[in-house]
């Protein structure tokens, strides 16, 4: 809080009193001619169970946020904005932000917020209406996850995803023979990571303004109960960063009975001079070690939910945990991971040489890859190129529709019709394995085609089409739905166009013009012409429609 010290000349006592002070360091007359009304600030927010997010959905009286430290949403009530006057103080004072220097900060889809993390318990559904195999009957539990104090930030405050390289070097190592333009690429250098404190920045400042308060010897006490997972982290960092300074534990049902503080909130003490430090895992404990009962949560509150007597913070963590972090060789792309010229060309190979840059998610931890570039593709040995070079060749000839062809790399994709697959398998093919294809100076193939061919594969354990040849259309079945609807084609699809018709201005000079013995068109203006496109249309009488799909909207009759 910010405010000035007024003393009462009666009694000598002292009180707060309201201030024109902006910040800690506003001690002179301003130059600009600002009318500050005096008022007692508050200038900065305790950092324990802060946390950050961006608003994504908002109803008439509550909303959600994404919460930037792991994949869950966080649900939030209107009136926890705080007012406008509290957020101006406390951008101005913990951000250095002045509100007048852009466009006025909103509640909006978008807006990134910093806000008070608690949880309201765990909520226990079931799936029994669902159908999806194997959880007819199966429950899960989501957490709910409360924010409150939520403060307006400026503009791109919150780091979502961290780049942890550019132009990267790399190798394609493996390619995904169920996936088109998919695989991973080994790295030509490896990489680090995003650390702990980077991913939870508020918790590790909060830690470092702790210890960095020597005067302060008090413990500190978080204002509600977390989940196991915030829980988890503060312990993590605290090992990290401060393993013989800090320790923590819960509070009881003891504290609440003296303090008045309700079980199963999470306390951090210092470790003073004169008490022994604990070893590096005092704090956590192990099934075969004894428990301090001051330490860990006998019974969980009433406001903890359906927690069912559990502390919020696991009891037995694995040991070595916060190890440092696993360095990255390796990653996986997608099509969407490539550049737009590279889709247009052929896929990855084995062996090609890439560039590209690798993404890290704050929120989820995902490493990711985007804008990867061929810069130079290996070159195939002798005789892969050929009908069945390099490929082992299967016993089996099956049927596809050519689904993909590039004519630039020559080189496309076969879909397999397989009934009793669950998804078609998409094949490799090259233009020099087709033997009847098109004669012209085009592809031997073009998308649709129905082709048979041998199944052959490669060294490197990738499926491809070997032998290709053409069939006459309509040669593979094409079974027709169980709901499917039939008719009479009435109209074929016809590429007629009727275009620059002269426009009648008076319906009602027919008769004068045959009088005259003239054409009714004659009349019509030439430059007003109505162009009626009806190109490759046509007309199919309805004979069934077993699922009413083109019945009249708002008809109950059936």
């Amino acid at each position: 809080m910010l405010f000035d010290v007024v003393q009462d000349f009666v009694d000598g006592s002292c009180h707060a009193g309201p201030t024109t002070s902006l910040t800690p360091s506003d001690k002179g007359p301003r130059d600009d001619d600002e009318i500050i009304e005096p008022a007692v600030r508050m200038i900065e927010l305790a950092l324990a169970m802060r946390a950050e997010g961006v608003i994504n959905n908002l109803k008439d009286t509550y909303g959600f946020l994404h919460y930037s430290e792991r994949p869950v949403d966080v649900h939030f009530k209107l009136f926890q904005v705080m007012p406008d006057s509290l957020q101006r103080d406390l951008r101005r004072n913990m951000l250095g932000y002045e509100d007048k220097d852009t466009r006025p900060l909103k509640l909006e889809v978008g807006t990134e917020v910093s806000f008070d993390l608690s949880v309201h318990g765990t909520i226990h559904a079931t799936g029994g209406n669902h159908n999806h195999r194997n959880r007819k009957n199966a429950s899960h539990e989501r957490e709910n996850l409360k924010a409150q104090r939520i403060l307006f930030l400026p503009p791109k405050t919150i780091i979502t995803n961290k780049v942890l390289g550019k132009t990267l070097e790399g190798v394609i190592a493996k390619q995904d023979t169920k996936q088109p333009y998919a695989g991973t690429v080994e790295l030509k250098d490896t990489l680090t990571p995003m650390t702990l404190e980077e991913r939870h920045p508020l918790v590790a400042k909060m830690i470092d303004k702790y210890l960095a308060d020597t005067q302060d010897t008090e413990p500190l006490i978080f204002h509600d109960i977390q989940t196991a997972k915030e829980d988890d982290v503060v312990f993590q960092l605290i090992e990290s960063k401060a393993p013989q300074k800090l320790k923590w534990r819960h509070t009881t049902d003891a504290d609440k009975a003296e303090v008045m503080q309700p079980a199963g909130k999470l306390v951090l003490t210092k470790i003073t001079g004169d008490e022994p430090a604990p070893p590096p895992e005092a704090n956590v404990s192990d099934d075969n070690a004894s428990v301090d009962q001051t330490d860990v949560m006998s019974t969980a509150s009433s406001d903890f939910g359906d927690m069912e007597g559990k502390p919020p913070g696991r009891k037995n963590r694995k040991k070595g945990r916060n190890q440092r972090p696993k360095i990255i060789k390796t990653v996986r792309y997608d099509k969407g991971s490539l550049s737009s010229e590279l889709r247009k060309d052929g896929p990855p190979n084995v062996g090609d040489k890439v560039v590209l840059d690798v993404i890290q998610s704050r929120r989820a931890g995902v490493v990711s890859v985007s804008n990867m570039k061929i810069v130079e593709r290996m070159v195939p040995e002798e005789g892969a190129g050929a009908v069945g070079g390099g490929a082992a060749e299967e016993d089996n000839t099956t049927m596809g529709v050519v689904t993909e062809v590039v004519s630039q790399r020559k080189f496309g994709f076969i879909s397999v019709m397989d009934e009793t697959a669950t998804k078609r398998e998409s094949l490799f093919f090259q233009f020099s394995a087709v033997e009847n294809g098109s004669k012209s100076s085009g592809p031997p193939l073009r998308k649709g085609d129905e082709v048979r061919f041998k199944i052959g594969t490669e060294k490197n354990g990738k499926r491809v089409a070997l032998h290709v040849t053409t069939l006459p259309r309509g040669t593979i079945p094409s079974r027709a739905d169980k709901n499917a609807c039939t008719g009479i084609v009435l109209l074929e699809p016809t590429h007629t166009e009727l275009k620059n018709t002269k426009k009648l201005n008076n319906s009602n000079s027919t008769a004068s013009n045959q009088s005259n013995g003239s054409s009714r068109w004659d009349s019509g203006d030439d430059k007003q012409k109505e162009e009626v496109p009806i190109t490759e249309q046509g007309c199919v009488l309805l004979t069934s429609d077993p699922t009413n799909m083109f019945a009249p909207k708002g008809d109950d009759e059936e």
